[in-house]
């Protein structure tokens, strides 16, 4: 998983080249990661953003659904080098809603509620309306089967900017 990321980092950062970020208020996509979700993210200020993400997860007898939205500031990086390219640091909640389908689990289903920490790295193309991130998402679930520190959370976003 770290190589993935990685290498997701060293894409974004080649494709960086191409130009000057270009300047944008609102887009919707898709993060692709745990879990992979449609995401809606939306600046309130030059610098700050509210993003809504719906995801799912399922594998062997497990399905989750999980609601979260997050506050990010960001922040220039390398602007002289890669134009559009920035990090972004912030919070928020989640709500996991699960259900397990076999006895070994021991627990049926339920809801776990998570404090959200973000930070990652993103970039604009100023040629097409698309930007893409990458970022770590370690949630603290407050409630539920999942109570405690989960730091394997993270994704990379694809989104039109509309």
């Amino acid at each position: 998983m770290k190589n993935f990321f990685l290498v997701c980092f060293l894409c974004s950062i080649f494709f960086s080249q191409q130009a000057d970020a270009q300047s944008w208020d609102r887009a919707i996509g898709i993060r692709l990661g745990f879990p992979n979700s449609i995401t809606y993210k939306q600046f309130v200020t030059e610098n700050a953003a509210v993003e809504g993400i719906l995801g799912t997860r399922g594998f062997l007898g497990y399905r989750s659904i999980n609601i979260a939205a997050a506050y990010q500031i960001h922040n220039d990086l390398l602007q002289d080098s890669f134009g559009g390219l920035r990090w972004y640091y912030g919070a928020g909640a989640g709500l996991n809603m699960h259900t397990y389908n076999n006895d070994f689990v021991g627990v049926k289903g339920g809801v776990s509620i998570g404090v959200q920490g973000y930070l990652g790295v993103d970039y604009t193309f100023s040629e097409a309306p698309i930007n893409i991130s990458l970022d770590w998402i370690p949630t603290y679930f407050i409630t539920g089967f999942s109570k405690g520190f989960l730091g394997g959370s993270g994704s990379i976003a694809i989104r039109y900017i509309f």
